[in-house]
């Protein structure tokens, strides 16, 4: 199956979080650069969008051999996406626990709430799935906080 332009964004700036508040602090980092995106037209200036694009490549990581130039690529063919149309979303979890070491407070996966989500994610069905409104999935503001 070919890969959506949004399903390779998402893999892209997805992150994993050790604490809520990390998590929130990243997700709200997101919402902030796609909200400036937006709101400065980057997508609309070649230029500008790869200063963009190297800007953020900086503080993000990405999969291995995913260039600058691809990033600009998906940027380019989302052109017409607007952050209305986007969701924001904290996957099922368990609650807390700790590393192995003992030293670090991590959030735990609840793989029996999640795996619905990511089935939903990898047969582009998302909207319907979030439709349901399914146990442990939190939607976020579309504007970053």
């Amino acid at each position: 199956m070919e890969s959506k332009p949004w399903r390779m964004f998402a893999n892209a700036m997805a992150c994993l979080a050790v604490t809520f508040r990390e998590c929130n602090g990243n997700q709200n980092w997101i919402r902030s650069i796609m909200s400036e995106m937006f709101n400065k037209n980057i997508l609309s200036d070649m230029g500008e969008l790869t200063k963009f694009v190297e800007t953020v490549a900086q503080s993000v990581s990405v999969d291995e051999g995913f260039s600058i130039g691809e990033m600009r690529d998906l940027l380019i063919s989302s052109r017409n996406l607007r952050s209305g149309y986007i969701s924001s979303l904290t996957i099922p979890h368990g609650g807390t626990g700790w590393s192995p070491d003992g030293r670090q407070s991590t959030v735990l996966s609840d793989e029996e709430h999640a795996r619905p989500l990511f089935e939903a994610i990898k047969h582009d069905d998302l909207r319907a799935f979030l439709d349901t409104d399914p146990e442990g999935v939190t939607r976020l503001p579309v504007e970053p906080e």
